[in-house]
C-alpha cells in the first residue's frame, strides 16, 4: 500500500496565526477528511471527522507506528501504537512562528519521529 500524505501550509488561512487559547475562545472546529482509493476495486473511500477545541492535545504528537527492518529491508507498521500520542519536546506557538524558525533553523525544530512523505511511500 503506498500511502502519499498531504499536509497543506497556506499562510494566508486564517488558522495560520491562532494559539490554543484563540482556538477556545474563537470556537474553532477543524474538519479533517481522509481519502483514498481501494486499490484492488478502484472504488473511492472518504472518512471525515470535525475536532472542537477541547478534542486537540496541545504539545502532543502521536508515536511512530512505522519501523523499517534493516535485515528483511521492508517497512513494519505497529497498528497496535496507532492512536497512542506523547507530549512533545517542543512547546506548541503559533504556526507562523514555526514557519519562521523553520526557514531560520533549516527544519531543526522537527524532531526526527515524524514520516516524511518519501518514507511513508515506502510503506508495503
Amino acid at each position: 500500500m503506498a500511502a502519499d500524505p498531504l499536509s497543506p501550509h497556506h499562510r494566508g488561512l486564517s488558522l495560520w496565526t491562532l494559539r490554543p487559547e484563540d482556538v477556545y475562545r474563537e470556537k474553532v472546529d477543524i474538519i479533517v477528511i481522509l481519502e483514498g482509493i481501494i486499490e484492488s476495486t478502484g472504488e473511492l473511500c472518504q472518512a471525515r471527522t470535525c475536532y472542537s477545541a477541547r478534542d486537540i492535545l496541545w504539545g502532543h504528537r502521536f508515536v511512530r507506528v512505522e519501523e523499517f527492518d534493516e535485515i528483511e529491508h521492508v517497512w513494519c507498521v505497529d497498528f497496535t501504537r496507532f492512536n497512542n500520542e506523547k507530549r512533545s519536546r517542543l512547546s506548541r506557538p503559533k504556526a507562523d512562528k514555526i514557519e519562521d524558525e523553520k526557514d531560520n533553523e533549516d527544519d531543526a525544530i522537527y524532531d526526527n519521529a515524524s514520516c516524511t512523505s518519501s518514507n511513508a511511500s515506502q510503506l508495503e
